[in-house]
């Protein structure tokens, strides 16, 4: 067998392997009509597998797989501990550009979570398969209750201990504003006057 041959041989074997290998990780799939992206996150927010993806609202995927990758950094080298992956119609492949962003959504106030695509500029290249995107992080309801929580404390805490002076603040105020009330009783008294209303007629009042 000639050297060509065998060099021929040995490089088409190399391409039918990656494609296969590809093909196992779900990556390619000549025969389907989806394809699969990687979307790094630290928090999952509730997201399970088999969640829907949306686009504009559409749904036009779902949730894969949420694998734990403690060795993680995403493209500016941060650590990210999570790597989901989702499979994408390949109808919307047009609208995931480089600018999308890849939100974990809920549908209503109870609803399901979903992942949400936002489109990308036409400007910008799109996300082939298999590319890893940097999504973003759902707020923390657990965290944002939790400080709530503690600022309630400290805020009792400082009024508890300063009882005396809000006391005598809002005794002071109470004092202001009767002072105040009793100044415009007899300003109107004044102004009915008809020699003062008079003279602040002459004045230009």
């Amino acid at each position: 067998m000639k050297v060509e041959t065998r060099v021929g041989l040995f490089f088409l074997g190399a391409v039918i392997t990656v494609v296969a290998f590809a093909w196992l990780m779900g990556v390619v799939n000549p025969f389907s009509n989806s394809y699969a992206l990687f979307v790094q996150y630290n928090f999952a927010g509730g997201l399970e597998v088999g969640s829907p993806v949306r686009v504009m609202g559409i749904k036009v995927g779902k949730v894969e797989s949420i694998e734990f990758v403690p060795d993680q950094r995403d493209q500016q080298g941060n650590e990210v501990k999570l790597k989901i992956k989702i499979s994408v119609s390949k109808r919307a492949k047009e609208a995931l550009r480089g600018d999308s962003k890849f939100f974990i959504n809920l549908a209503g106030i109870i609803g399901e979570k979903f992942l949400e695509i936002t489109p990308g500029s036409l400007s910008l290249p799109i996300h082939e398969a298999g590319a890893v995107v940097r999504g973003e992080d759902p707020p923390r309801i657990d965290q944002l209750l939790s400080q709530g929580y503690g600022l309630a404390g400290k805020l009792l805490d400082i009024v508890s201990k300063n009882e005396g002076s809000v006391g005598h603040t809002i005794e002071l105020l109470d004092h202001l504003v009767t002072n105040l009330n009793r100044t415009l009783v007899q300003l109107d008294k004044t102004t009915k006057n008809v020699e003062i209303s008079t003279l602040l007629k002459t004045c230009g009042i």
